[in-house]
């Protein structure tokens, strides 16, 4: 092992490294009070000293109510942090996992929630995460039967809401940062429930990991070097996706989100799964488990156009005709309400299946002519008809959604625009001849955006590159 003045030295190069690297101005530490975070308080004043002068560096600490002693170590941190000359803010955990949810799992993702949520933008998290760690995480991810992309573990950077996640320290061992804190005389706390077995982290920490290393000292360095060529592999096959996946994903006619199944299918089974996997997590979906795969696999080499539906989690992926459809609960669409009612444009109508607004345009086609008459809003009933502009004859409106390859589940949640009783706009799809605005005359441009998850469609990834991030708040031990 290096000697602790070297290896102080190299870790005070690694956090000013990581900090230049992001070109964070703004820099928060997450700190529990035990040793690895304890050396980064210590340490990252010292690494970063014109942030400190400037008061951009401070601490944040979240309390995760499993320690009887945790009143006593969010004093401790703060008092340090006083001491330092660092802001100090302390965060809680409440409530309680859902029923059949891992505690682990749950206490992880909330305090990531918490210290994202305390990020101000463009602000980066430091966190004391170390090479065993990445071992342990490549280990559970491995458990877990993950591809490239879960087997990379913990990037060093990541996004993390409006900021940054940084990691400079996975490249160091746990040992190796005790042998620094111990030689820098710090005190720290030790959490019980890092003893407690129960849970599948300290499972490996405490019990598999000693076995491996005594057959093979250098285990954990070399399983972190393999997750370090996972996330290499994982990049490539991102980098693949990003070039395949706009001639194959797109919007249908109201704007949700599509992939062709016939360009899919043109590719050899292995990058059908990379591109599906891109596509959804571009859609802003929950990566499916490995069965989930299979039946989308199955969905998609059924008979042609045969309709289908896969769903995990609040994720619900259809077929219709030759494309997929990625659709999100509790936000699926739902029928208009029976009763209509009147709309002022431009004022914007929040929809249970959507948003709908109106913008003044000067020019260009399908736009409303622009009269005092009230315009009302109402569901589709069945039977309707309408001229579209450009077209000589009346056609149903069944039609016009067939022709226009509107999902059937869909069509119930269309808003339907009526004037003096007058069919004269379905948003995204047509506007009545009869109802265009002249040429010369400004007039108003409908705009429809279904809601296909969380948030409708335009809030939703747009990048591929999504592949490679690894989870931000689903690895690493407490720190």
């Amino acid at each position: 092992m290096r000697s602790p003045d070297a290896l102080r030295a190299q870790l005070l190069a690694s956090l000013a490294g990581a900090v230049a690297a992001a070109g964070a101005s703004r820099v928060a530490l997450a700190v529990s009070g035990g040793m690895d975070s304890s050396l980064l308080l210590h340490l990252a004043p010292l690494a970063l000293p014109t942030l400190r002068s400037e008061g951009a560096l401070r601490v944040l600490h979240v309390d995760h109510g499993l320690a009887t002693e945790r009143d006593l170590w969010s004093r401790s941190v703060e008092l340090q942090s006083r001491q330092l000359g660092l802001g100090f803010r302390a965060l809680a955990v409440s409530g309680s996992p859902p029923s059949g949810e891992s505690v682990e799992a749950w206490l992880r993702a909330e305090r990531y929630r918490l210290l994202a949520a305390e990020l101000a933008p463009g602000e980066a998290l430091l966190v004391a995460q170390h090479l065993d760690d990445q071992a342990e995480t490549f280990l559970l991810q491995a458990l877990r039967a993950a591809g490239p992309a879960g087997l990379a573990a913990m990037p060093v950077q990541a996004s993390l809401a409006t900021g940054l996640l940084l990691r400079p320290w996975l490249g160091f061992s746990r040992a190796e940062l005790a042998a620094v804190a111990t030689a820098e005389q710090l005190a720290w706390h030790d959490d019980p429930s890092n003893a407690d077995t129960r849970f599948d982290r300290n499972h490996l920490r405490q019990v598999v990991m000693p076995i491996l290393r005594e057959r093979w000292p250098a285990a954990a360095r070399t399983l972190a070097r393999t997750a370090r060529w996972q996330a290499e592999a994982s990049e490539a096959l991102a980098a693949a996706a990003a070039c395949l996946l706009p001639r194959l994903s797109g919007r249908d006619s109201v704007g949700l989100p599509t992939l062709h199944i016939p360009g899919l299918l043109a590719h050899a089974p292995a990058l059908q799964r990379v591109l599906l996997r891109a596509w959804l997590a571009e859609c802003g979906a929950c990566t499916p488990g490995f069965r989930h795969i299979e039946v989308l696999e199955t969905l998609l080499a059924s008979a042609e156009r045969a309709p289908g539906c896969v769903g995990w989690e609040k994720v619900r992926v259809r077929r219709y005709r030759d494309q997929l459809y990625c659709e999100f609960l509790p936000r699926m669409p739902s029928p208009l309400a029976a009763d209509a009612f009147c709309w002022q444009p431009p004022d914007a109508v929040e929809l249970p299946s959507g948003r709908l607004w109106a913008s003044l345009a000067e020019e260009g086609p399908e736009r409303l002519r622009i009269d005092d008459a009230p315009w009302l809003v109402a569901a589709r009933r069945g039977g309707e008809r309408i001229r579209p502009s450009g077209e000589r004859h009346t056609r149903s409106l069944k039609g016009l959604l067939q022709r226009a390859g509107v999902p059937p589940w869909r069509r119930s949640s269309l808003p339907l625009i009526y004037r003096a009783g007058v069919l004269i706009a379905v948003p995204g799809l047509c506007v009545a001849a009869a109802a265009v605005a002249p040429a010369d005359e400004p007039g108003w441009r409908l705009h429809w955006e279904p809601a296909v998850g969380g948030t409708p469609t335009s809030a939703q990834a747009s990048s591929p590159a999504r592949l490679q991030q690894r989870d931000a708040f689903s690895t690493g031990g407490a720190q």
